[in-house]
């Protein structure tokens, strides 16, 4: 009888701690990539900011494919910002004396999340500063996310400057 008791307690504590498997979390490597026209400046230290307002990502689709939601997101963490002059090809930064990129959303402030002063001349691509510890969460979250390009100008321009924004992120995620 002992034994047999046992034998009922062993299974039902297998069956019972078998169910409660911890699932690890996981990161999700993702990236954005806006462009934004920069219009001819006629003179030197001009400002803009230019809005991309509705950027899209993909990554409901990728917390879908490892059975999660956006409700299961911990944290998203900024992993670098780059920009790249694409048109007219010729072109480089030297044009520009400082540049930001802020997210926005609904609900939300904007949130300056790379920037850099004193842009260096002749550079097709440059890296942005970004600053630590920026949770990006909400901003990813949100049905609606608005990119802001923003800066000076050095000198004038003649032509419009086409530029991508390539804003890389890491979302953690689990049960």
């Amino acid at each position: 009888m002992k034994k047999l008791l046992f034998s009922l307690f062993a299974v039902l504590a297998i069956a019972f701690t078998s169910c409660d498997e911890i699932t690890p979390d996981i990161d999700i490597d993702n990236d954005m990539n806006p462009e934004f026209v920069i219009p001819p400046y006629s003179k030197a230290d001009t400002t803009f900011k230019i809005e991309k307002l509705g950027i899209e990502n993909n990554i409901e689709e990728e917390l879908k494919a490892n059975s999660l939601s956006l409700d299961n997101i911990k944290e998203v963490t900024l992993e670098g910002v780059k920009l790249t002059v694409m048109i007219p090809s010729t072109d480089d930064f030297s044009f520009l004396k400082n540049v930001s990129l802020s997210v926005n959303a609904p609900g939300l402030t904007e949130l300056e999340i790379a920037g850099l002063d004193n842009v260096p001349a002749n550079s097709e691509t440059i890296e942005l500063e970004t600053p630590a510890g920026v949770n990006l969460i909400d901003y990813i979250k949100s049905p609606t996310l608005d990119v802001v390009f923003s800066g000076a100008s050095k000198e004038a321009v003649t032509d419009s400057t086409r530029i991508e924004a390539e804003i890389k992120y890491t979302v953690k995620a689990g049960l």
